[in-house]
């Protein structure tokens, strides 16, 4: 039998009974759909984390941090034991040798800092950071410059915190609003102004316009005898950095000299016996993260790389959509059921037709094909339809989700994403389940006799 005529036969054989044939595919595009809308949210997920992971910062940066001994009872004001081994200058340049290490930079975190400007305040944690090796990180910068081997009395902003400043006790009081609420930042004409883009930055009605300014950094702690004493500390806005999404966009950074001396006098800090609270540095090539994180564990240190947690991310993810796409597919294999139904029946309503196939020449393998590409068939169409309509849904979900999500002010957000590879596996598979459930009623086929066939109606 020519393949066009097998083709042509599988079509007419298909529309023969309509109704049943639409019923039977409905099932097939029910069970894609729902694999679709299944797997697209475990895919929807995975694509945000990594988005948001790849703005907190590059696949070659990882954080090192000393290990604690809680099995001692000593512990620091900060409520940590003394470390196993200290992160201090020793630990800095034994890092610093490791091959395949650019930079190295050690880090000091100073929590609860007030920022003074005028009579706006604001809450952050400032890190000290070292201004020569600072540089070899690549902090992508908005507006400004990062920190350099000749600073001192400096900063550098975070991106978000010159919106975060809160107006004092004597603003307050004048009932001063801005979008509704009562204290936020709305700079009157004498002030600084919000933000014009006249250096780059992106404009914001509450935004402080703080770069080139002097700012006031004020730091608090309680004696011994319960009194407490403050310290203030004059430094001029050097940079903004880019925004990452991540915590850093809240922070401020300054001169690790300056960040050692306010713990020294608040904490009592002594790098050679605490050490530092933290080492970020940056590999030269991605594919050598883990050798090196593993080299700082044999040192004696715990690491954290993005990758490492892009990694874990991927894993989960993966999991999920498993799970997700197993689900749709129990609707699928519900589907296949009625597929081999049909294709029996259809093999007791043309018993005679299949007879005289053989008696004018068909072979076996063009009956056992015939009855195959008829289930291929139905699962193919309703594996087309079934991408169709899940995709449709996912837009639907995702057009609803941006528009709510704008109204209550938050960033648009991709909550399920169908990509090429969902769309290709979803028609095969449906394909291959319709072939799959023809297997038997194809064999059944191929085996009646064509004269027991023809006399049988």
């Amino acid at each position: 039998m020519r393949k066009a005529d097998l083709f042509r036969l599988v079509w007419t054989n298909l529309w023969r009974r309509k109704v049943r044939t639409v019923l039977t595919t409905v099932g097939v595009v029910t069970g894609t759909a729902a694999i679709v809308a299944m797997v697209s949210v475990g895919v929807g997920m995975q694509k945000n984390l990594n988005e948001q992971l790849s703005h907190m910062g590059t696949i070659t940066d990882i954080t090192v941090s000393p290990k604690y001994d809680f099995s001692g009872g000593a512990f620091s004001p900060e409520g940590l034991p003394d470390p196993v081994k200290p992160l201090d200058d020793a630990a800095v340049r034994e890092i610093r040798k490791i091959s395949g290490v650019a930079a190295a930079v050690p880090i000091i975190s100073l929590y609860g800092t007030e920022l003074t400007f005028g009579r706006y305040h604001s809450q952050v944690t400032v890190t000290g950071v070292e201004s020569s090796e600072s540089a070899k990180l690549g902090i992508k910068m908005e507006a400004g410059r990062y920190l350099n081997r000749s600073d001192d009395a400096v900063i550098v902003l975070g991106f978000k915190l010159p919106e975060q400043f809160q107006a004092g006790a004597e603003t307050r009081r004048k009932g001063r609003k801005l979008g509704g609420k009562s204290g936020r930042y709305s700079p009157p004409q004498e002030e600084a102004a919000p933000f014009q883009g006249s250096y780059g930055v992106r404009s914001a009605t509450n935004r402080m316009d703080l770069l080139h300014k002097t700012i006031t950094l004020s730091f608090k702690k309680v004696n011994t005898d319960g009194k407490e004493e403050s310290k203030t500390l004059r430094v001029r806005v050097i940079g903004i950095t880019a925004e990452t999404g991540g915590q850093e966009d809240f922070s401020a950074v300054v001169p690790l000299q300056i960040a050692g001396s306010i713990a020294k006098w608040r904490d009592g800090f002594n790098v050679k016996k605490k050490g530092y609270e933290a080492i970020k540095f940056r590999v030269e090539k991605p594919e050598i993260v883990d050798d090196v994180q593993r080299e700082i564990d044999r040192l004696g240190f715990m690491s954290f790389s993005m990758k490492q947690m892009l990694t874990e991310v991927n894993r989960i993810s993966t999991v999920a959509q498993v799970l997700l796409g197993g689900i749709g597919a129990i609707a699928l294999l519900v589907a296949s059921f009625g597929i081999m139904n049909t294709m029996v029946m259809s093999i007791y309503e043309r018993t005679r037709e299949i007879g005289v196939l053989k008696v004018i020449g068909a072979s076996v393998n063009d009956v056992k094909h015939l009855f195959l590409l008829e289930a291929g068939s139905i699962g193919f169409i309703g594996g087309i339809i079934g991408v169709l309509i899940g995709w449709l849904g996912t837009l639907l979900v995702n057009v609803v989700a941006t528009a709510f999500l704008r109204k209550g002010g938050g960033d648009p957000v991709t909550i399920l994403y169908v990509p090429l590879w969902l769309t290709l596996f979803a028609v095969g598979f449906s394909t291959i389940v319709g072939v799959l459930s023809g297997l038997y009623p194809a064999l059944r086929a191929a085996r009646l006799s064509p004269l027991t066939a023809i006399r049988q109606e």
